[in-house]
Parts: structure tokens; sequence; C-alpha cells
């Protein structure tokens, strides 16, 4: 992509204006090209383990273990501890 700048001043500004701007856009190139560098030797990434089916992985399943609730009153209906900020 090129950009077309006008830079006004005297010699000396305009000279110290565009080694400035020279200095950016090298860098700019040079984080750019390692950037591409990085991502091209990045191994793909996997999702969770759990999130995986299959036999391989059924011994290896670290998803939580669901708690059956029983009812407690005599009424057939659970209580709820209304303390609790977790429901």
């Amino acid at each position: 992509m090129r950009l077309l700048l006008c830079i006004l001043g005297t010699a000396e500004q305009i000279a110290a204006a565009r080694s400035l701007i020279n200095d950016k856009v090298n860098e700019e190139i040079e984080y750019k090209s390692r950037m591409e560098q990085s991502v091209g030797a990045r191994s793909p990434r996997h999702g969770p383990k759990y999130l995986l089916s299959g036999p391989a992985n059924s011994e290896t399943n670290t998803s939580p273990e669901k708690e059956k609730l029983v009812p407690t009153g005599s009424d057939g209906l659970l209580e709820v501890n209304k303390k609790s900020q977790n429901w």
C-alpha cells in the first residue's frame, strides 16, 4: 500500500520527518515479517480434550460429573439455600 504525504517545513525538518517515517515503515515491515514467520511455524491448535469424541478419548474424558438432585422435603420439592449466590 502506498500513501502520499505532503511534508512542509525547512529542509532540515523535512529530512528529519522523512527519516522518522522511514524508520516506522521499516519497523512495520519487520514486525509483519516476524509475525508471518511465527504463524507459519505454529502447530495447529486443538480444542479441549473433553470435547473430542471417540473411543481413543473416552478414558481421558474430564467433563464435570453431574449430581442427581433428589427431593428432600415431604412435599417432594427441593430446598434451595437462599444465602448462596451460586444458583
